[in-house]
C-alpha cells in the first residue's frame, strides 16, 4: 500500500513538472548508416559521425515538412587532416553542404566545413551533406538539427509551436530543455521571462509545480484516510466482537427477580387460585379411594383395617377423619 501511494504522488508530481518544462524526443541520425538515402527529419536531433578518414565518400538527403526550414548548429566538429594547418583550409577531409537535393541543378552550394562553424540556416526545406575524406586518422562531428517555420508576420501556423525571438516558430516541447533550439544567437526558448520560454529559475517553483506538490499531497492524505477507515475502524468492528455480545452468548434468557417483583398483581392471585383448584382436587380423589376402602372392608370382615396415610395432601387444607371403629360396632 505505502509503494502505491508513493507511486501515484510521484506520478502527480511528475505532470505538473513536465506540464512546464516540456520535454521533447531528440532524434540521432548515424551519417554512414544512410548513405544515399533520404532521411526525413522530425522536430530536433543529431546528425553524427566518428570513424576513419580512410577514403570515404557519403551523401545523404535530410527533408523536413514542406514550408518548413532547418537550423544546424555544430556542437563538436573535427576531421581535419592530422597535422595540417587550419590555414590551408579543408583540403582532403571535409563535409559540404547544399541546399536543396544533391545533384539536382537547383541545389546550391553552401559551404564546406572540417572543423567547429556558425550555424548554418537553410534556404529550403531539403539540405544534403556530402562527406568526403582521403587521408589516415580519426574524425568524428555532431551536428544539432531542428526544424521551424519562419513567421516574420509574428504569427505562428497553427499548432502547438513557440514563436521564438528571431521569428522562427519550433515546437513548443523543445523549450526549456537546456538547448537553443531557437539558434545560437536566440536563447528565448530557455529564458524565464513571461513572454518568452518562461522556463523555471534553479531553486524557484513554478506555479504548475506548485499545483502538482498539491495535488499530491492531497491525494495522499485522502488515501491515508482510506486506509486508517478500513484497516482500524472496519477491521476492529469485525474481527473483536463486543463485551456484551460475549456475555450474551454465555447466559440463557431466564427471568431475574427484578422480572418477578414487577409481575402485576393479578397474575400472582390466578396463580394462588389455580394452586387451590388443584389442591381441592386432590382432596376429593382422596376421599374417593377412603369410601372405596371402607366399603370393601365391610364386605370383607376377616382382614384386618389398614391405616391410610394422607401425606400427599396439602397442608393449608383440612382433612375430614373418619373413625373405623365406630363402623365396626
Amino acid at each position: 500500500m505505502e509503494m502505491k501511494i508513493l507511486l501515484l504522488t510521484t506520478l502527480m508530481l511528475g505532470t505538473g513538472v513536465m506540464a512546464a518544462h516540456g520535454g521533447g524526443t531528440y532524434q540521432t541520425v548515424n551519417l554512414l548508416d544512410h548513405c544515399g538515402q533520404v532521411v526525413p527529419l522530425g522536430k530536433t536531433g543529431h546528425i553524427k559521425w566518428d570513424g576513419s578518414t580512410d577514403q570515404s565518400d557519403c551523401v545523404v538527403i535530410l527533408r523536413a515538412e514542406p514550408d518548413q526550414k532547418v537550423v544546424l548548429q555544430f556542437l563538436a566538429m573535427d576531421i581535419r587532416q592530422p597535422n595540417i594547418n587550419d590555414s590551408k583550409g579543408c583540403t582532403t577531409n571535409r563535409l559540404a553542404i547544399y541546399n536543396g537535393i544533391y545533384g539536382d541543378f537547383l541545389a546550391t552550394y553552401d559551404r564546406e566545413v572540417c572543423s567547429m562553424s556558425r550555424d548554418f540556416i537553410s534556404a529550403k526545406s531539403n539540405i544534403s551533406l556530402h562527406l568526403a575524406t582521403n587521408s589516415s586518422g580519426h574524425g568524428s562531428f555532431d551536428i544539432m538539427f531542428t526544424t521551424y517555420y519562419f513567421s516574420p508576420s509574428g504569427h505562428c501556423p497553427p499548432g502547438d509551436l513557440f514563436k521564438c525571438s528571431n521569428d522562427r516558430c519550433i515546437d513548443s516541447s523543445l523549450t526549456c530543455d537546456g538547448v537553443y533550439n531557437c539558434g545560437s544567437d536566440d536563447q528565448s526558448d530557455e529564458s524565464p521571462y513571461p513572454n518568452e520560454g518562461r522556463c523555471p529559475v534553479p531553486g524557484v517553483l513554478t506555479f504548475a509545480e506548485i499545483m502538482g506538490i498539491a495535488v499530491g499531497s492531497f491525494g495522499l492524505l485522502a488515501l491515508g484516510a482510506i486506509c486508517c477507515y478500513v484497516f482500524v475502524f472496519k477491521g476492529c468492528g469485525q474481527t473483536r466482537p463486543s463485551r456484551f455480545n460475549r456475555r450474551s452468548r454465555r447466559r440463557p434468557n431466564r427471568p431475574s427477580q427484578g422480572d418477578i417483583a414487577m409481575t402485576p398483581l393479578t397474575s400472582l392471585q390466578e396463580m394462588r387460585h389455580k394452586d387451590g383448584r388443584s389442591s381441592a382436587h386432590t382432596v376429593s380423589s382422596h376421599r374417593s379411594a377412603l369410601q372405596a376402602c371402607t366399603s370393601s372392608e365391610k364386605k370383607s370382615p376377616t382382614m384386618p383395617p389398614k391405616p391410610i396415610v394422607m401425606g400427599a395432601v396439602s397442608k393449608s387444607i383440612p382433612l375430614e377423619i373418619v373413625d373405623i371403629s365406630d363402623s365396626k360396632r
